[in-house]
């Protein structure tokens, strides 16, 4: 999987610095949407890092859950790409992007 994402990576820094999305850019702009959601809940914790909440009718029984955040580019025609989780910050900010402000 990671070869993939680094692979994919590679592909959207390439057409970015070679700026075969400006034409799909809305108000010379790349938007880049992002939102937070619930990805699963589970009865058991496997990681000390999961939210945990108690669960309301049941006596004593917890539910363990993650939240993600994730981000999509944008652009003008409606098609969106989305943007892997760690590497969305250098992916937006990286030397000789044209997308940023």
């Amino acid at each position: 999987m990671d070869r993939i994402e680094s692979c994919y990576l590679d592909l959207l820094r390439h057409l970015i610095r070679r700026k075969k999305f400006r034409h799909l850019l809305h108000k010379n702009r790349c938007l880049v949407a992002i939102d937070g959601t619930q990805k699963y809940v589970m009865k058991e914790c496997w990681d000390e890092r999961y939210l945990f909440r108690k669960v309301q009718g049941k006596d004593g029984e917890w539910q363990y859950y993650a939240y993600v955040l994730e981000a999509v580019l944008v652009f003008a025609n409606g098609m969106v790409l989305p943007l892997p989780p760690l590497q969305r910050a250098c992916l937006l900010s990286c030397p000789g992007s044209q997308y940023t402000s």
